[in-house]
């Protein structure tokens, strides 16, 4: 599932579409030590340049970061003008490609977590958990590859 997509506020009019968050606002639907947040002024982390970064949107809302999961809990969806049911303005996520009308879309998708581990005890964790399932291997990855980045 693409986590941001399901977010994006057009898509919950749209039967369609696939509507996984439509009903879920204000209820758990991540691990409580984690948020999501949509930055779209966000410019790098480290040394890596951003492409979701913009300072206005395509219909001339101010861009700024948006927290759409606040400790596990789903609390608002990206918005552009148009409005859903229970959102009835934009966010600063309007946006568009060349042809097509302005709809709500991703920015900058930084996953926040209030846990943390060292990248020692992360694999030891994942060790475990691979003799705990009685599995045969693990997987370990330290970079998405970039179709999903």
């Amino acid at each position: 599932m693409r986590f941001g997509h399901r977010v994006e506020g057009h898509r919950q009019k749209d039967e369609a579409e696939g509507q996984t968050f439509t009903k879920a606002v204000g209820t758990p639907v991540l691990p409580d030590f984690l948020s999501v947040v949509f930055d779209p002024t966000r410019k790098s982390i480290d040394s890596t340049d951003l492409n979701g970064t913009y300072s206005y949107d395509d219909e001339g809302i101010a861009a700024r970061p948006l927290t759409v999961v606040d400790n596990g809990i789903l609390k608002t969806f990206l918005m552009s003008r148009s409005p859903i049911r229970g959102f009835d303005h934009s966010n600063g996520h309007g946006r568009r490609q060349p042809g097509n009308e302005v709809v709500s879309r991703q920015s900058n998708l930084l996953v926040e977590s209030k846990k943390t581990v060292s990248e020692q005890r992360l694999r030891e964790m994942l060790l475990a958990d691979i003799k705990r399932q009685n599995k045969p291997y693990g997987l370990y990855l330290n970079r998405l590859p970039a179709a999903t980045r």
